[in-house]
């Protein structure tokens, strides 16, 4: 086989290893996007729970979890941390934020948001911390609070502790 025939043969390979990457990793990307599209329930429901969620595996299990309990009975809307910025009191019923604990404080965003709404009996705030002694220190906030390390085998409970927080907080809307 000549040099030439072996150039096309390698580029020809090259662009079928590619195309089979690239789609791969679109797809994948689509099916993501269908994910956070789920999270969205009939907004001709009356009640909106938002969840606000930081990116990790564990707080999108405990929101999976929680979303899985409600669907179909109330509004759900997730949404990232950085979209507290523009939430509105209006916007929701009950406010569910799932955070990370940032030495012993809530992460900035979630303590501008709380700082900026007055009203705050329907939000629970959960905290994952990496220590036990790096827990937020809640007493400054007057905010329902839960906190737990990032222990897959505490999804669970964890997300029945929120769904618990958020039924009461239904109940009296």
């Amino acid at each position: 086989m000549s040099r030439k025939s072996e150039f096309i043969i390698l580029c020809v390979l090259a662009i079928v290893l590619f195309s089979i990457l690239y789609y791969s990793a679109t797809s994948k990307t689509k099916s993501m996007n269908t994910k956070k599209n789920k999270w969205k329930a009939d907004s001709t429901l009356q009640k909106k729970l938002y969840i606000a969620s930081a990116e990790s595996e564990f707080k999108d299990t405990v929101a999976e979890k929680i979303v899985t309990y409600y669907k179909g009975k109330i509004t759900i809307v997730s949404i990232r941390i950085d979209s507290l910025v523009s939430l509105q009191k209006d916007d929701y019923t009950v406010l569910a934020v799932l955070n990370s604990c940032w030495g012993r404080e809530f992460q900035p965003k979630v303590m501008s948001f709380l700082n900026r709404i007055q009203d705050l009996s329907s939000i629970i705030v959960f905290t994952t911390y990496k220590y036990a002694d790096r827990q937020p220190d809640m007493e400054k906030w007057n905010v329902d609070a839960v906190t737990s390390a990032s222990q897959m085998a505490k999804a669970d409970s964890v997300a029945n502790i929120i769904i618990e927080k958020i039924n009461i907080r239904l109940k009296n809307h």
